[in-house]
């Protein structure tokens, strides 16, 4: 580790030990944020989520822009299992035991010196698509200026100056002013950016009319086929040291969870991506052609349901979504237990 990498390194470790003195996890639970804009501007704003109260892990989340669309979610619907993965994107300062300590963050936490007698604190970076890691030289200046916000924000929160009804959808906030180059602190309402746009993928109007003349079947349908699976694969990893997770499709039914389809592919490059969609659809369309027309298909998330939706309104099938999908969770779950056999 080169002189000023260590320099910025001791840097963030110093206000997350500040962080961590404080305990804001006694105080605060995961839905009681703190946010952070340039300028009021909600499209890159910065929110903050204390984890550790009521049992959970103690950590400090920092969610940039959209990303807190995921967690969102994940509360709004109580996503959970392997698949909850895909709603986390953000970077995290952690207190935990060494034992629950990633070896990367041990090996960083050596480097630098630092011993830790009960917590110890480490940085866990989560990004859509990908196993999570540890942070870079940009990820570790991002943070030092994040936290160093998000303490100053906790302080006045802990000392009475602010004080909002978290209940009520408020928030502390913190606004820097780019132009007077002045920081105002308030409670206000979360400054929520433009939800992501997604795409929907166009079936031709012959194949529509045959899909909606095929029988009509009673029973409901489970679809995964735009989130990761969060299993280790070799050629998957990037040359820096990454592994990035593969796509999932799978077909199941709902009632008993007997599985149709089961299938991985990978959007490395924009090729594979087109190359396992039109499979994915291949797949689908197959299906109902020659098994017949569900009554309705369960997706995880809107991004599949918009997917879906010329497919479904030309076939008369229902799209619902619900995050928990149990059929596909189970077989998930058995997957990655190693429940199932060559």
């Amino acid at each position: 580790m080169k002189i000023k990498e260590k320099e910025n390194w001791l840097k963030l470790y110093d206000i997350a030990e500040k962080i961590g003195k404080e305990k804001p996890w006694e105080k605060l639970w995961d839905t009681d944020l703190f946010a952070y804009t340039e300028d009021e501007n909600p499209e890159n704003a910065l929110y903050y989520c204390t984890m550790g109260k009521g049992g959970m892990h103690k950590a400090v989340a920092v969610y940039q822009g959209r990303q807190i669309e995921g967690y969102l979610q994940t509360l709004e619907d109580a996503v959970d299992g392997p698949m909850a993965i895909n709603y986390l994107e953000c970077i995290k300062v952690c207190y935990l035991p060494k034992r629950e300590t990633i070896d990367e963050n041990i090996k960083i936490i050596k480097e630098l010196g630092l011993d830790f007698k009960k917590d110890w604190i480490s940085f866990e970076k989560y990004e859509r698509g990908y196993e999570y890691s540890t942070l870079n030289e940009n990820d570790v200046l991002f943070m030092t200026k994040a936290l160093t916000d998000y303490y100053e924000m906790y302080q006045k929160y802990s000392d009475g100056s602010l004080k909002p009804n978290f209940p009520e959808s408020l928030v502390i906030r913190r606004d820097y002013n780019t132009k007077n180059m002045t920081i105002k602190d308030y409670i206000g309402i979360a400054p929520l950016p433009t939800k992501g746009k997604y795409e929907t993928i166009e079936i031709d109007k012959k194949l529509g009319m045959d899909l909606i003349s095929s029988e009509s079947l009673p029973i409901d349908l489970e679809l995964e086929m735009l989130n990761y699976l969060p299993v280790r694969i070799e050629s998957n990893k990037g040359k820096d040291g990454r592994y990035r997770y593969p796509l999932l499709f799978i077909i199941a039914d709902r009632k008993s969870q007997y599985i149709f389809e089961m299938y991985m592919g990978s959007d490395k490059t924009k090729k594979e991506y087109e190359k396992y969609i039109y499979e994915c659809m291949d797949k689908l369309t197959d299906f109902i052609l020659n098994q017949g027309r569900p009554r309705k298909i369960y997706v995880r998330d809107e991004r599949t349901k918009i997917a879906l939706t010329d497919l479904a309104n030309k076939a008369g099938i229902d799209l619902v979504v619900k995050s928990n999908l149990p059929a596909i969770d189970f077989i998930i779950s058995t997957f990655l237990n190693g429940g199932f056999e060559e």
